[in-house]
């Protein structure tokens, strides 16, 4: 056996082997995390700047002809305004150009004073235009496409609003305008254009968070600015400005480490720049989790590999040691314990020789023979069945037997039988280990037969102890067993520092009960009360039957307003149901009141319970005096209190 398992060992080239496949595998692992790491880097890349591409051409063209409607508009009223010589226009005229116009919300005329002499927006008249809201490029009209200049973005709902300092939380507009000369003078037809409709529009296309949208004028003013995202908005302008200069379309990265792409178009047809900045680095994270993801799992992948190939050697390395060392196991374990082997049916094809010496069996007349010539009958027919099916599904089974030696002396044995396999998993063979505990199960018997008296006796004792520390009618704690309750709590250090309450509990003419009803219904008017009330205390706390119909509730750590509570709540339960007491098998129901006394003290320790118990009982009287069924609390203090007094 040990030939042939070193001829087929090669360690070191074994080791060599493994060492390969492993960094074959890391390199599989790593190098395609690291093509994956790229792909999915530059794949966004492209995706993000087709689609900012993509939409900074939609958005463009649907804001160039959204002003391409305003431009219309207002070439159609400078036209019409050539053609008059008056310019007088009136509100309703100028409302039929713009109806049913979502973009445009009023279209005024000013003069070269900036003043509003015509308005669809009656408001609007009269009012002078701030300078700083009228774009500053004009160009006049002469029979060919005019420009459109464009002002920046003011906080309200039209002129009227702006020059009245009226600012609207929510409404925004900027002024679009066109310049034209009658007879000699200056003239301008402003539209005032409804900046919601362009950010309402964004929204319901599904406009990305993560970026912000900028318009600006021919000088770099900023008109519109949704959703801001970019820091330095200045900065960014001019650089606006300085690449629409060289190329009219094109995209560049922007800020710290390139955070912001930003895609602009400048068109000559207006003077405007239109610019998408996106947020590289939040538009990135699912990217940049996606890449994450895959570096954890090529870590676990890697953590996995040298898992398995620190199995596979260390398994490979055992593997050269484990016929010798099974062998060797197997020597030492049957030379001190019996052992038997047996085919799949029972029949005994083995043993050692501690089996024989134990069984006083010979070889000859063992071998061959089925284990059932062990079998004393102790065992149930149960017992072997479980034991079978443990073993036949390939189980270890482990378990005591109470088997006969040839001599027919009983003895117990610790059994634990091994199902062997074969390279497919099937049992072919079962390899039994006794030990013989004879001694140990007699020695365990006499000790549990000891154990068993012991308990007898003690159960004994605590019944006569219980029987008299407890009144034999209610169940409750006598005097003697109060004396040992208490004397048990004072040397709880825990409770000892704490304070004590005791309730004396009397029930109201309780001898009229006795006299009308005779005895036995007191005695169970007793014993009902009693259970009432232990059911309202704690299990800390005690209830304990002075004597007659009086009893006393001692309540550990509890001051005089908790322990005036439990006196309430034992008083309502007291009067809350009459008690039922059947006399000759009909029922009758008792109707029940108590009086109560309470006294405390802030310790324990420093308190003799009698003492309480008599400034409780003088509460008590005081309660009966009153007219009964009611609590009466002695004055609080404690023993050394009245030690000082």
């Amino acid at each position: 056996m040990k030939s042939y398992v070193a001829s087929l060992i090669k360690p070191r080239l074994v080791r060599s082997l493994i060492v390969g496949v492993g960094l074959l595998m890391l390199s599989v692992i790593w190098g395609g995390n690291a093509y994956l790491y790229h792909t999915l880097a530059q794949n966004f890349e492209e995706r993000l700047e087709d689609q900012l591409n993509t939409e900074t051409l939609f958005l463009d063209d649907h804001i160039e002809r959204s002003l391409d409607s305003v431009t219309n508009k207002l070439e159609a009223a400078v036209v019409q305004s050539q053609t008059i010589t008056s310019l007088k226009f009136d509100s309703a005229t100028l409302r039929k150009l713009i109806e049913s116009d979502l973009i445009i919300r009023s279209v005024s005329l000013i003069n070269d004073r900036r003043e509003v002499i015509a308005s669809s927006n009656p408001l609007n008249v009269g009012q002078i235009v701030p300078q700083n809201l009228i774009g500053q490029s004009r160009l006049q009209v002469h029979g060919t496409e005019a420009q459109l200049n464009i002002g920046p973005i003011f906080n309200a709902r039209d002129i009227a609003d702006a020059t009245r300092n009226n600012p609207s939380p929510i409404q925004r507009a900027i002024l679009a305008s066109l310049s034209f000369e009658h007879q000699g003078r200056n003239f301008e037809w402003i539209a005032t254009i409804n900046v919601s409709y362009f950010e309402n529009f964004w929204k319901r296309i599904g406009h990305s968070e993560s970026i912000e949208i900028l318009l600006l004028n021919s000088q770099g003013k900023l008109i519109l600015n949704f959703q801001p995202k970019a820091p330095n908005q200045q900065i960014l302008m001019e650089r606006l400005l300085q690449e629409a200069e060289r190329d009219p379309i094109g995209m560049f990265y922007f800020g710290a480490d390139d955070r912001f792409l930003v895609s602009y178009r400048f068109t000559g047809k207006r003077p405007k720049i239109f610019a998408q900045i996106a947020d590289h680095r939040a538009l990135s994270e699912p990217v940049r989790m996606q890449q994450i993801q895959l570096s954890r799992l090529a870590i676990v992948l890697t953590i996995i590999l040298f898992a398995i190939i620190a199995i596979i050697y260390r398994g490979y390395l055992r593997y050269e040691q484990a016929a010798i060392y099974a062998q060797n196991l197997f020597t030492a374990v049957t030379s001190h314990v019996m052992m038997s082997q047996s085919t799949t049916d029972g029949r005994i094809i083995d043993v050692n020789a501690p089996f024989l010496k134990v069984t006083g069996y010979q070889r000859k007349d063992i071998i061959g023979k089925n284990h059932r010539i062990l079998n004393s009958g102790a065992q149930t027919k149960d017992f072997y069945t479980n034991l079978w099916q443990t073993i036949s599904h390939g189980n270890i089974w482990s378990g005591t037997f109470k088997n006969r030696t040839f001599n027919d002396k009983l003895i117990w044995v610790n059994s634990t039988i091994i199902p062997f396999k074969d390279q497919w998993g099937k049992v072919y063979r079962y390899v039994a280990l006794y030990s013989d505990i004879t001694d140990a199960i007699e020695t365990s018997i006499k000790f549990e037969q000891e154990r068993k008296l012991r308990e007898s006796l003690e159960s004994l004792n605590h019944t006569l102890q219980t029987t008299a520390n407890t009144d034999a009618l209610t169940g409750a704690l006598n005097r003697r067993g109060l004396d040992a309750f208490i004397e048990s709590a004072r040397k709880e250090d825990a409770l000892a520092q704490t304070p004590v309450s005791v309730l004396v509990l009397d029930v109201d003419h309780f001898k009229n009960i006795n006299d009308t009803w005779g005895h036995a219904a007191g005695d169970e008017v007793l014993r009902s009360l009693t259970d009432r009330w232990t059911n309202q205390i704690r299990a800390s706390d005690v209830l304990v039957r002075l004597g007659g119909e009086e009893f006393a509730v001692v309540l550990l750590r509890s001051d005089a307003q908790q322990a005036r509570q439990v006196a309430n709540k034992i008083l309502d339960i007291t009067r809350s149901a009459p008690i039922r007491y059947e006399i000759e098998g009909v029922p009758v129901d008792l109707s029940v009141t108590i009086s109560i006394g309470l006294a405390g003290a802030r310790t324990l320790r420093d308190t003799d319970i009698q003492v309480l118990i008599n400034n409780a009982d003088r509460a008590l009287y005081r309660a009966k005096s009153s007219g009964r069924n009611r609590v009466e609390v002695d004055p609080w203090q404690s023993l050394d209190q009245k030690r000082k007094a």
